[in-house]
């Protein structure tokens, strides 16, 4: 299996955006992507996942050109409700590990106003169990934000299909995806795509013929 590496390429970036000069918006999804490649690391040494840089990263015309076309791809595309579903706990996730790198002075105000006309007990009580939820949380950053620069949450590079596109043409390979969007464009060009689905009068069709069909010549 080929998986593309999620680090970023910091020579290919700005210096604001850099994770070299500005760090500190990049620690969380470094964070995901250590925890991603210790989790694949028996199959990275067993041989059975090989990792490969972003192509874009070596040759910046490349990128550009792969850009270009998920622009155009995406030009008068929108995701539908039911697409941005598959989404929303990853957002709800990132929300609550975004807001736990808040200080208690800046994450106190903002559960008050969750739930007004409590006790002062009850909002810190619910910042406490905050704290030991991300003390359990892998994932979670326990430094709080010192700037305001930090207040950026970096979530990496987006990987454009086409990219994941080229790799499968020039190793033979096939992509796999659970993300039901990326799937739908995998297949706009195909003769799937422009077939139209069964029509709910349509019935099952009794097929009497042998399983395989040189036996009758047999």
């Amino acid at each position: 299996m080929l998986v593309m590496d999620p680090v970023l390429a910091s020579r290919n970036l700005r210096s604001e955006y850099s994770p070299i000069n500005s760090p500190a918006q990049h620690k969380q999804q470094f964070l995901k992507n250590i925890m991603f490649w210790l989790m694949l690391q028996p199959l990275i040494l067993a041989g059975k996942v090989l990792v490969f840089p972003d192509p874009g990263d070596l040759n910046p015309e490349f990128q550009y050109a792969m850009r270009a076309m998920a622009a155009e791809r995406t030009a008068k595309w929108r995701l539908d409700p039911q697409q941005l579903e598959e989404f929303s706990w990853m957002l709800r996730d990132d929300l609550e590990r975004s807001l736990l790198q808040l200080p208690d002075r800046a994450l106190l105000p903002l559960i008050r106003a969750a739930a007004p006309n409590r006790e002062e007990d009850h909002y810190l009580g619910v910042l406490a169990q905050m704290r030991r939820k991300g003390e359990d949380d892998p994932l979670a950053l326990l430094q709080s934000w010192k700037t305001r620069s930090a207040l950026t949450d970096f979530h990496g590079s987006l990987r454009e299909l086409e990219v994941a596109l080229f790799m499968a043409q020039i190793s033979n390979a096939v992509i796999v995806t659970d993300v039901g969007a990326l799937w739908e464009h995998l297949h706009l060009h195909t003769r799937a795509a422009q077939s139209t689905p069964p029509a709910s009068t349509d019935s099952a069709i009794e097929l009497n013929a042998p399983i395989n069909p040189l036996r009758r010549w047999r």
